[in-house]
């Protein structure tokens, strides 16, 4: 499962659960350990230079649903992803927000 739709369903359930919070980890795929970069780093919702990942768009659409949106219909969900210049962005449909 890809990283944007695996966030989704996590932020999706915990949010039908009921539960206090959630951590994202982490922004971006920079990072550095003892001053050194970390060249395999991927585990951010944005690229090194800061353009959003697929997941960053992911966590934006069910952050803006509202709970109850997400309790009628959670089997409504459809996902594709539509090339632009930029990469690819996070598209999906029918989402009940």
């Amino acid at each position: 499962m890809d990283q944007a739709r695996f966030l989704f369903e996590q932020v999706r359930e915990a949010r039908l659960l009921g539960l206090a919070g959630m951590f994202m980890f982490s922004w971006t795929d920079e990072w550095h350990t003892g001053g050194h970069p970390i060249q395999n780093w991927a585990f951010g919702i944005t690229h090194a230079d800061r353009l959003p990942k697929p997941s960053y768009y992911a966590l934006q659409k069910i952050l803006e649903c509202r709970t109850e949106g997400l309790l009628s219909e959670t089997q409504r969900y459809r996902w594709w992803f539509v090339p632009t210049t930029e990469g690819e962005l996070f598209r999906s449909a029918s989402v009940p927000c």
